[in-house]
């Protein structure tokens, strides 16, 4: 069983707005996400921040599984969704990077298949906010690092065998290495929308 598993936590301050319901070419960016997954899953669960926001996400996902946060990070977000989950795989995506798609998390599932999950190889740090994880493992290492005092994601890839898939593959894929663009600012919005006008939408 594969889950798929949005991080809808950020409280938006840089944006001014919550992230999940802004719109990118007339659809919220959680349903984006969504759709990023769907094809390759068999449950969703959405890890979100502040309460307040809960039922807008049950009006836009009404089958997902929500589970609160209290504000505790992208790690707390790793750590509570893999709790929720039931899958044995978990394909994890950030809200706000608008142009993942069924293509990339195929391949990531696929390569993860001989460790403990993949990410992309894009630039010069690695995210572990986007890749396919064994659900045991990402949950063992999320779990000990939080309670460690940590709250940066990037905090577990020294403690699990990923493998990266290399940013050529990404080429092929929709929207090629801007894949993994995310939106923090007004700007980055306004950079989404022109490359979502060069490439072109897709819908899976």
């Amino acid at each position: 069983m594969v889950s798929g598993l949005i991080l809808a936590g950020g409280t938006g301050r840089r944006m001014g707005a919550f992230k999940p319901t802004l719109v990118l070419g007339g659809r919220p960016l959680v349903l984006r996400a969504m759709a990023a997954l769907r094809p390759l899953i068999e449950e969703l669960v959405v890890v979100y921040g502040p309460e307040a926001h809960r039922e807008r996400l049950e009006i836009l996902l009404p089958e997902a599984r929500l589970v609160g946060d209290a504000g505790e990070g992208p790690l707390g977000g790793l750590f509570r969704g893999s709790q929720a989950a039931h899958g044995d795989w978990i394909l994890v995506a950030p809200v706000d990077a608008p142009f993942l798609s069924p293509d990339l998390y195929g391949r990531l599932l696929e390569e993860a298949q001989a460790s403990d999950g993949c990410i992309p190889d894009v630039g010069p740090t690695a995210n572990p906010l986007i890749g396919a994880y064994g659900r045991q493992a990402l949950h063992r290492v999320s779990r000990a690092m939080f309670h460690e005092g940590e709250r940066a994601a990037r905090s577990i890839l020294p403690h699990l065998r990923l493998g990266r898939l290399p940013e050529e593959e990404l080429l092929g894929m929709p929207f090629g290495r801007d894949c993994t663009f995310d939106i923090d600012t007004e700007e980055d919005l306004a950079r989404a929308e022109e490359i979502l006008a060069s490439r072109g939408d897709f819908e899976a």
